[in-house]
């Protein structure tokens, strides 16, 4: 029976939930990196620091440089009636702030706020007041009582806490610092996203340098990484689906650089759906990419293939998600099912702190 690529259960696979990472590798580099070589068909499972053992200087790197914002808080509803009760924001969307002092948040305990609610975030070290909310469990939040000079974004980055994906658990008292550092690329550059572009993850200063020693250049691109990412999809036919849209930003000098090499007969290799997505949107429906400022809710799956042919290196994502699906398009969902068969047989981590897979 042929599988329909418009089904989104086509695209389903079986996971044990003791494969999904939890904490990140003990070393950036030391996560795991299965490779697959179109040409041959290969497959080998090396270590991430052996990265540069595959590529040789007819091959560029495309990075996406969007910096984490420390976006998510506990907080304390102060209300007469039921003072203290708390609630949890999963994530303040800074796209940007309407001004300094506002942010729109997802709210997990939505009923239960109202609008004028004042919360006490973090043991009083920022204080909200939610000025409006809507059905899809979003306020509009005031912060007040800032500092003269200080806005919120500086005020997130001092009492806020990495913006995890639902599926990797944290409580209050968990280990801040841990992931305020390794939920970010060693090259975040541009504040703007609230959830990582997690290939980036695995590379350090030293492996960028070794990489470079070996003629292998590198351009950074900017895509903010929303929330949408990891809100599974709704609806089972995938041509009714619409992603939300996220910013990206692809300068002059980029662009120039990836479409010399590609002119050249040079090898694009894209770190990360997230670059890959805006690289795809930029070009349309030609084969050159073109600079600018825009939004994309690019949906790529098996019926609708990507346009431009590079290769890829990312982690294992989540069965029936729009990212797996882009993997599907790339390398076909037989090929891909079968890839990630292999992993989960291997014992490889999957998800945001797992390991990597590299296309080429």
């Amino acid at each position: 029976m042929t599988e329909d690529v418009h089904e989104k259960q086509t695209y389903s696979f079986d996971l044990p939930r003791e494969l999904i990472a939890e904490r990140p590798a003990g070393k950036r580099d030391g996560s795991r990196l299965l490779v697959y070589r179109r040409e041959n068909a290969e497959v080998r499972i090396t270590e991430f620091a052996r990265l540069p053992e595959f590529l040789d200087e007819s091959y560029r790197l495309v990075l996406n440089d969007t910096r984490v914002i420390p976006a998510r808080l506990y907080g304390k509803r102060v209300r007469k009636s039921d003072e203290g009760a708390e609630v949890e924001l999963e994530a303040l969307i800074l796209y940007p702030p309407l001004d300094e002092s506002r942010a729109f948040a997802l709210a997990t305990k939505m009923k239960r706020l109202r609008v004028g609610d004042e919360i006490d975030f973090e043991d009083g070290r920022l204080l909200a007041q939610v000025e409006r909310k809507d059905e899809n469990s979003r306020v509009l939040l005031r912060f007040t009582g800032l500092a003269r000079g200080e806005d919120a974004l500086m005020k997130l980055r001092e009492v806020g806490r990495a913006p995890l994906p639902p599926y990797i658990p944290r409580s209050r008292k968990d280990d801040r610092a841990l992931d305020i550092e390794r939920y970010q690329s060693v090259f975040a550059s541009k504040d703007g996203s609230i959830a990582a572009p997690t290939a980036s993850l695995h590379f350090t200063n030293e492996l960028l340098r070794a990489l470079e020693k070996n003629g292998i250049g590198r351009d950074f691109i900017t895509l903010e990484v929303g929330y949408g990412t990891f809100q599974p999809l709704k609806e089972d036919d995938l041509r009714n689906v619409k992603l939300h849209a996220e910013r990206y930003e692809i300068s002059d000098s980029a662009v120039e650089s990836i479409n010399r090499h590609r002119r050249r007969g040079g090898k694009t290799l894209v770190v990360g759906t997230t670059a890959l997505r805006a690289l795809l949107s930029s070009a349309g429906t030609g084969d050159t990419i073109r600079s600018g400022k825009n939004e994309t809710d690019i949906f790529i799956y098996p019926g609708s293939p990507p346009r431009l042919d590079f290769s890829l290196l990312t982690n294992f994502h989540l069965p029936e998600s729009s990212l797996f699906m882009l993997v599907c398009a790339t390398i076909g969902t037989a090929k891909a099912k079968e890839l990630y068969s292999r992993a989960i047989e291997e014992g490889m981590r999957f998800f945001s702190y797992g390991d990597a897979m590299l296309i080429l």
